[in-house]
């Protein structure tokens, strides 16, 4: 059994459990593991004959979230619990921990993360000065970029990160991206409320754009 070790809060989240965690991040800490058991995406694709099994970084994807989970051991609910009916429990907590000690900066002998990784780490533990954040668009979008230039931030790396275009970033300020919004209010330390209060709601959770809502509504209450 593992023993029980104090570790430091990372990504700027209030807790440490899996599901909190971007899925940027958990997606990496996938592949890693998927490596140390001798597989690649690539590879899984080919054995199972499930084609595009990567695109289940960026989406849902149920057959190949399956054979990720398969080939780790373990369900993919826990792997991609945000895409299932999941009640979170300390079990799955135990498992994503023994499963991928990096992602909690729990003590590992795999190879040392990714600079990015490791500065987002770093910068989410130190809170930007929000005082003079602008409260309006285009403004409030160029003192996100300007702020995460300054700490050292490319912004084309980090929406490569992702999956998402640079553009992405660029248009932030009109567009709604929850995971991006997500990003980059870790690497400033804060929560993406902070920066887009009118886009959450008291919980903090991600408010649907009117658009998206509309798209989701079924015909008949449309006429």
């Amino acid at each position: 059994m593992r023993a029980s070790i104090q570790t430091p809060k990372v990504f700027g989240m209030t807790t440490e459990k899996y599901p909190e965690i971007p899925l940027a991040f958990r997606w990496h800490a996938i592949k890693v593991a998927l490596k140390k058991q001798g597989h690649s995406l690539t590879s899984l694709s080919k054995q199972s004959g499930v084609t595009g099994i990567a695109s289940a970084g960026k989406k849902h994807y149920p057959a190949a979230q399956a054979e990720i989970g398969k080939a780790l051991g373990v369900s993919e609910k826990i792997l991609f619990p945000e895409r299932y009916d999941v009640s979170w429990s300390q079990e799955m907590q135990t498992q994503v921990e023994e499963l991928m000690p990096g992602l909690f900066a729990l003590p590992e002998t795999e190879e040392p993360k990714p600079l990015f990784i490791t500065m987002v780490e770093e910068k989410s533990l130190m809170a930007v000065d929000i005082t003079s954040i602008p409260a309006e668009e285009p403004s409030r979008l160029t003192w996100v970029k300007s702020e995460l230039r300054n700490r050292g931030f490319v912004l084309g790396t980090l929406t490569s990160h992702i999956g998402v275009p640079r553009s992405a970033l660029d248009n932030l300020g009109s567009a709604r991206s929850p995971s991006l919004q997500a990003l980059v209010a870790t690497c400033l330390g804060i929560a993406p409320q902070a920066i887009w209060p009118e886009r959450y709601d008291d919980q903090g959770v991600a408010i649907p754009s009117r658009r998206k809502v509309e798209r989701n509504r079924p015909a008949s209450t449309l006429s």
